[in-house]
């Protein structure tokens, strides 16, 4: 699950201490194997449950990032077993996207393309996906390509920047902003039709334009190659949600965030689900799941544009009003085409309405 971070190469050689008596220093670690994060766990057995306490070292520099205790008692379950694996990899894999970031950021002289697209990556990740960071990360993954342009994590990663932004009219030029996604996804794909994250990326973002028929081989082509890439099962859920699929959009979303639990793009895949749910007639669950991905992100008016439309259709008028007024706080100069892009032509003149 953790091959699913920018570029994060997983080294078992670690192995090789296993029979010594005394672990070599993270320090020593870095100098030997050449790693540059070290994952320690431990794990105790007490009145049938296991307790497992892991930690996150920077080992270059031999010092903790991040540590954590889980409690677990697992029966003869696999799938309560698995569910622990889920909340270990939630709560590790943000703690290594911010390390990645913050180191990437601390390098002196210029970027190289990697370095420019980890930033773009973290950006993402650690600052939420709305217009100022889709035109940061838009423009780091633009001088990363010009740097390297055999790298098809870069044009991939921008064809998903671009789509999405155009989808929901985060960037402005819509027509120039499509072309522009769909040419991207296009060489990430000429570069590498093998890999599981361009494949997701690029599959995503030809969805998210309309390329709907295009799109689909590729997303499950990702998923055959890795079916820890929630990215892509939240593609694939977001191309039924297109597709007026409701039952299948709701499986493969609700599959993309069970296994991403602290995934950075959440909030977006929280709306989309409570869209997927509202179009199904469930407007209990619809709310639940746009009041979720409201609290998962605090500067992101998208899940508060559907939670309001939600809110209108339960004939909460008061609370709709109020996370209406939310969506304009966060965005002054929320448009027509921006709100058409999140819940479409009908419900749109639900939400404004509201004013």
């Amino acid at each position: 699950m953790l091959t699913r971070v920018p570029l994060l190469q997983i080294s078992a050689q670690g192995a090789r201490y296993s029979n010594l008596d005394v672990f070599p220093t993270a320090r020593q670690t870095h100098e030997e194997i050449k790693v540059h994060y070290i994952i320690e766990s431990s794990l105790q057995t007490q009145d049938e449950q296991l307790r497992l306490n892991i930690q996150l070292i920077d080992a270059k520099a031999g010092f903790r990032i991040w540590s954590e205790r889980f409690t677990h008692s697992p029966g003869s379950n696999k799938k309560s077993t698995d569910h622990l694996l889920v909340d270990v990899i939630g709560k590790l894999e943000p703690q290594i996207n911010k390390a990645i970031y913050d180191s990437v950021r601390s390098i002196e002289g210029k970027p190289n393309a990697q370095q420019l697209y980890l930033q773009a990556s973290g950006l993402l990740a650690l600052k939420g996906w709305h217009a100022s960071t889709f035109l940061e990360a838009a423009d780091l993954l633009r001088r990363s390509e010009e740097l390297d342009p055999t790298f098809a994590q870069t044009p991939a990663y921008l064809a998903l920047v671009l789509a999405l932004g155009h989808r929901v009219g985060l960037l402005g030029q819509r027509d120039e902003t499509k072309a522009e996604a769909i040419a991207a996804a296009e060489r990430a794909l000429q570069l590498d039709s093998m890999d599981s994250i361009v494949l997701g990326y690029s599959g995503c973002a030809l969805a998210d334009v309309g390329m709907l028929s295009r799109a689909k081989p590729i997303i499950m082509n990702a998923l055959q190659v890795n079916p820890a890439n929630a990215q892509a099962w939240s593609a694939l859920g977001s191309y039924f949600l297109l597709k007026r699929d409701i039952d299948k959009a709701i499986e493969y979303l609700s599959h993309g965030i069970k296994i991403s639990p602290l995934d950075s793009r959440l909030s977006v895949w929280g709306a989309l689900l409570s869209l997927a749910y509202m179009f199904g007639g469930d407007l209990e669950n619809a709310e639940k799941q746009a009041e979720a991905a409201c609290e998962r992100n605090d500067n992101t008016y998208l899940p508060r544009v559907v939670l309001a439309v939600v809110q209108a259709n339960r004939s909460d008028i008061n609370n709709a009003r109020a996370t209406h007024k939310e969506a304009y706080r966060i965005k002054p100069d929320l448009s027509i085409d921006e709100i058409d892009g999140i819940v479409g032509t009908k419900l749109r003149d639900v939400f404004l309405a509201l004013s």
